[in-house]
């Protein structure tokens, strides 16, 4: 059985773009920085860049009032180990706003402990307006309620960027001061492209591998205090989107240490998309993965193989899930995974990194059941 998310380049072959700009040898890969629009709002590029700066989000305000009920904008940073999941969100709908929050703690001997929380703002509240710039100096995002507050803020030192996100929830007995490094000296995978006939378009941001401090304490126990946690086992990161994002996809990360590297991996496969937005990051540097399709040979097993058309698998990665949880929300069948990735991927320069059971998450997000990791597994 094979999913019917894949994807190729479209347009120009060296940088995807509906208006050439540019003559890489590296497909797809756009390296100087160009607007994305025209003054009537037209999408005049689409490809994918190291750095979020390249792509200039000069949208016009017209642009967004005329299409708000599709708006999907947001930030969500997140921590995971072998021992935790933690993921802060904020969605940015135009007219409403979303703050959602939730903790997984993993167990061996039991069945992991997931805890969530939201608030939404009423209907024709004013949107958030996340500014274009991720790295923006000042107040990105903020709550202001007993039982859940939270702030987001960007300052610059030097040449350091720093993401703080400040977080407290009744609910979950959660307290967090945390600090994101976000530095442009590490890469991000950075994507922009329309779907839907180029009715819409989205920028979209990965960052991962992002050094992380501060203290996350739920129900009394300090998270990220190095008696609790394993540093080199922490995968923490941003991810981020300004424009529209009304599609299903499947997103799995994995990480872990490879001749004392830190290795990260990011495949996203989605309906269509036609730039492809799979990377693994090694030490902060990113290795575009092209194109990749996933499928289940055998209803009896339990795994997912990963296939890359550009031959930059050695040979099939396969991530295994033991763990499910339900996050669904509104009507899309949301689904959080756990387990393990094992496969060899060739790296641009051609060496060839080896994942041995690297820890894994994923996530299911489908407008419909049918179409999610979950339904090939036959998970209820």
């Amino acid at each position: 059985m094979i999913l019917k998310y894949s994807y190729s380049y479209i347009n120009c072959k060296n940088c995807s773009s509906i208006k050439c700009i540019c003559k890489d040898e590296i497909v797809g890969e756009v390296k100087k920085p160009v607007n994305m629009f025209d003054k009537k709002g037209n999408l005049m590029c689409q490809g994918w860049s190291r750095q979020p700066y390249n792509f200039q989000y000069n949208a016009p305000q017209s642009f967004f009032s005329s299409k708000k009920d599709n708006l999907y904008q947001f930030n969500e940073y997140y921590i995971s180990t072998s021992q935790f999941s933690f993921n802060l969100v904020v969605n940015d709908f135009g007219k409403s706003n979303r703050f959602f929050i939730y903790f997984i703690k993993n167990s061996d001997k039991a069945s992991p402990i997931y805890q969530q929380d939201e608030f939404c703002s009423k209907y024709l509240f004013k949107g958030i307006k996340f500014p274009s710039d991720i790295n923006k100096p000042g107040t990105h995002a903020r709550l202001n309620k007993k039982e859940f507050n939270i702030k987001f803020k960007v300052v610059k030192q030097g040449d350091q960027v720093l993401h703080l996100v400040r977080v407290k929830n009744e609910k979950l007995k959660l307290n967090a001061d945390l600090t994101f490094d976000m530095s442009p000296k590490r890469e991000s995978m950075v994507v922009v492209s329309p779907f839907r006939r180029g009715l819409y378009h989205f920028c979209y941001g990965n960052s991962n591998l992002v050094p992380v401090s501060g203290s996350l304490v739920v129900d009394g126990v300090d998270y990220l205090d190095p008696e609790e946690c394993d540093q080199e086992d922490i995968n923490a990161g941003l991810i981020w989107n300004r424009g529209y994002h009304s599609f299903s996809f499947i997103g799995v990360s994995a990480w872990g240490m490879y001749k004392n590297n830190k290795v990260a991996l990011r495949i996203i496969l989605g309906e269509q998309i036609p730039v492809a937005k799979s990377f693994i990051n090694v030490n902060g540097v990113i290795h575009p993965l092209g194109n990749i399709n996933i499928c289940k040979e055998d209803l009896n097993e339990s795994c997912f193989t990963f296939f890359s058309k550009n031959a930059r698998f050695k040979s099939p990665v396969k991530f295994t899930p033991s763990k499910v949880q339900n996050v669904g929300f509104q009507n899309r069948a949301i689904h959080l995974l756990t387990g393990s990735i094992q496969g060899d991927i060739i790296l641009s320069n051609g060496e060839v990194i080896k994942l041995d059971s690297f820890n894994a998450s994923a996530m299911s997000n489908c407008l419909s059941i049918n179409n999610s990791l979950t339904h090939l597994l036959d998970i209820k």
